[in-house]
Formats: structure tokens, sequence, C-alpha cells
């Protein structure tokens, strides 16, 4: 999973790929040892995270960046995300049981987060660890600071005795230019076409097979002919929110696109009920859930980490 959404939903290019797939399956392994030892849930998480974003940046920095950073380390991570605790939190809300929903919810805002603080935790450790990359990152964020001076501003003619006296900040309304950065990752024109982002065709063969993975993670099988329907609802509900962020002007505004998704989700989820007496909430889950990695990084952009 973390493979194929690395390309359509991180920017991640087809070097990025396999290395996220690599995080994935690393991700499993500790998921599946923290289950038979001691250690808390929030716990594994956050060294979990810590230890993705840690590989991430150490490779983004001594590798003349062919790897993406934000691409790796966010779709590494992507089995840890909370969406399914967090839609069934809101649909329990939504039913008017409170008391069973609340808690859901809390936890799933809990675990983002776990997963945040484990995120900025393994890069610091490793721009601790390398004063080099700490040093180039703080170059970026000078560049765009403010700087507040106190003291007072005299004139130095007769046409004004005002005297002004305070704090006077100064900051840069250039815009920091930093060529080559394509959402986030940087990617060098002259790098061949496995170290630049995927086109955006691509996304709409990709969807597919995550969404196949998706839902036999969730223990549906691969011959049953819901599968087939999760795939089409899906995959539908992904292209909307797709040519809505693209065509409509809401490249900004990701809410709305994952609005619009869902909403596509539920109204073909509910149809194929009615019609063939299937369950609505079994064909539409992997399309929901579908739309919570593209919204957590659009909401938690890294910036600077390259």
């Amino acid at each position: 999973m973390s493979f194929l959404i690395c390309g359509f939903a991180f920017g991640g290019s087809l070097n990025d790929m396999w290395v996220a797939g690599l995080m994935g399956l690393l991700v499993r392994l500790l998921q599946s040892a923290a289950e038979g030892s001691q250690l808390s849930a929030s716990g594994a998480q956050v060294f979990t995270s810590a230890l993705v974003s840690f590989i991430a940046q150490l490779l983004s920095s001594f590798t003349s960046r062919i790897w993406c950073f934000t691409s790796i380390s966010s779709s590494g991570v992507i089995s840890l995300l909370p969406g399914f605790v967090i839609l069934m939190g809101q649909l329990d809300v939504s039913g008017g049981n409170l008391a069973l929903g609340t808690p859901k919810v809390i936890m799933g805002v809990l675990t983002s987060l776990f997963l945040g603080f484990g995120l900025t935790l393994g890069s610091d450790v490793f721009l601790r660890l390398d004063p080099s990359a700490r040093r180039e990152l703080d170059k970026i964020v000078s560049e765009a600071a403010n700087n507040t001076v106190n003291g007072f501003f005299e004139a130095t003619n007769s046409t004004s005795n005002v005297t002004f006296v305070g704090s006077f900040t100064f900051s840069n309304e250039t815009d920091v230019t930093m060529p080559n950065i394509v959402q986030g990752c940087y990617r060098d024109e002259s790098w061949g076409w496995y170290l630049q982002p995927l086109p955006p065709w691509v996304s709409y063969l990709l969807v597919p097979f995550f969404v196949l993975a998706s839902a036999m993670a969730n223990q549906q099988h691969w011959k049953s002919r819901q599968m087939l329907v999760i795939m089409v609802i899906a995959c539908a509900s992904f292209s909307v929110a797709r040519l809505c962020n693209t065509y409509l002007g809401l490249k900004n505004h990701p809410d709305y696109v994952a609005l619009i998704g869902s909403l596509v989700a539920s109204i073909l989820g509910n149809s194929y009920a009615r019609l063939f007496g299937g369950t609505a909430y079994t064909v539409m889950l992997s399309g929901i859930l579908l739309l919570v990695p593209v919204r957590w990084f659009v909401r938690c952009r890294w910036i600077g980490f390259f």
C-alpha cells in the first residue's frame, strides 16, 4: 500500500516508491512485534513513525537528494493513519450515539498527534546528528524570517519632527524562490524519468491496485462480487475528487474536495444496496478511506526537509 500511494498521493517518483514500500513493510513488522510486547500502542506508534522519519531524512540528505523525505515518510506510515477509527466515530456521532462515537474521534485525533510527534522527532534527531543538514534548513527558514529591532525613529530633516519609539519589525516581502521543488520534493530537471514525479494519468492506474490491497487488508476476499463494486466506487470517488481539485479551482480547499468525493461514494454505495441488496457501508468504506491520506498530506505538508 505504501508503494502505491507514494506515487499518486504524495508526489513520489518511481525511485521513492520502492523505498516507501520497504518502509511500509518495516512498519508492519514493527506493528506485529509491538502486539506481542508490553509496549503501549501510542508508544509503539511514536517509535515507528520516528524510525521511518529518521531513515527518510538520512536517505534524502546523503544521496544528492534523489530521495524525497516528504514522500517516503508520509507514505511509509500510511497504515498507521486512524482513518477507520475516525470514520467509525463520525458515523456513531451522526447516528446520535455520542457516548460511543466521541471516544473514537478523540482516539483518532490523539493518534494523529502521536504520528506527527514521531515524524518530527525522527527528523530532528537526524538533523541534530548532521549539522550540515541543520544549517541548510536554518538557511531556508532565515530567508523568510522577520527581524525585530527595538529603538526609536527620528527624522533627519525639517519636514517632520515626530519621533517614533518602540519595536520595529522588518519582514521579507519577496517570495522565497526554491528552484526545482515540486510538491515539497527536490526534482532536478536533468534527472531521468524515474527520478521525476509520476504523470497525473498514472494515478488512475495505481488507484485500483491500492483499493484492492486496502480492501484485502480489511478482510475482503479478492474473488468476491463485492470486491469489483468496491473498486468501482473507490475509483469513481477518487476521480471526481481529483477532477474537482484540478479543474474546479478547489486545490486550496481540500475539505470541499473530500466532501464531494465522499458524497459520490455514499450515493453509489447506497444505490448498490438499494438495487442489489448489498451492504452500503462495506462497499463504500475503501472509497472513503482513500480520501484520508490525500487530505492528511495537504494538512501536514512538510516544508524545508530536502
